[in-house]
This record gives C-alpha cells, sequence and structure tokens, in this order.
C-alpha cells in the first residue's frame, strides 16, 4: 500500500522484512511509488490508469483487461517479468468472485 500512495516513508502496516528508511533511499522504490500512484490517480480521475504521472511524464501504456485474452501477461510495473500461469490467475478470479463480488451483489 505504501507504493500505491506514494508514501514509502510510511511504518509498514504488515510486518515484512521491508525497511521504510531503506526504500525511501532506493531510486527504484521510489520510481515504483510514482509510477503505481500515478496510474491509480489516473484511474480514480479518468476511469483509465494511462496517463502522465505526477511529474508530467507520460506513464507505460497500461493495456485494458480483456476476457478473450485470459492468458495474456499481466502489467508489469518495476523490473519482475514473472507471474503465476493463466490457471493459477484465473482460480485467484473466481474465488475473489464468490468469497468478495458475490456476497455484495455484484455480478461479474
Amino acid at each position: 500500500m505504501v507504493y500505491v500512495f506514494n508514501n514509502l516513508h510510511a511504518p509498514r502496516m504488515i510486518p515484512d522484512r521491508s525497511s521504510p528508511k531503506l526504500a525511501m533511499e532506493s531510486a527504484k522504490d521510489r520510481a515504483i511509488a510514482e509510477q503505481m500512484s500515478s496510474y491509480w490517480v489516473n484511474f480514480a480521475k479518468n476511469g483509465d490508469p494511462n496517463g502522465k504521472d505526477s511529474t508530467g511524464a507520460t506513464l507505460p501504456k497500461w493495456e485494458r483487461f480483456s476476457a478473450k485474452e485470459r492468458n495474456a501477461a499481466p502489467h508489469f510495473i518495476g523490473e519482475s517479468k514473472d507471474w503465476p500461469g493463466a490457471e493459477v490467475l484465473n482460480t485467484l478470479d473466481e474465488a475473489y468472485v464468490q468469497k468478495v463480488l458475490t456476497p455484495l451483489g455484484i455480478k461479474k
């Protein structure tokens, strides 16, 4: 969440091995936080994560998800290019629908 809100100096809510001090000193972490929070702000404002970050730089294009492309790679922020396969992602998606959306009366 600290990356979503571009607030790397915040204490961690969930105990982990990460260090706010080290994250704030890391140019990579600051860049990821800027990019991630900008996607969220753009999406909240326009319903589309694409656009500019807070410095005015154009963000890398975040392609729209299509149910027809369920095996497509997710959008990556940062250096990692490793993700679980479609079987795992589809299982997680179905669990989310059943446990979160359905009890709220939201149909997918």
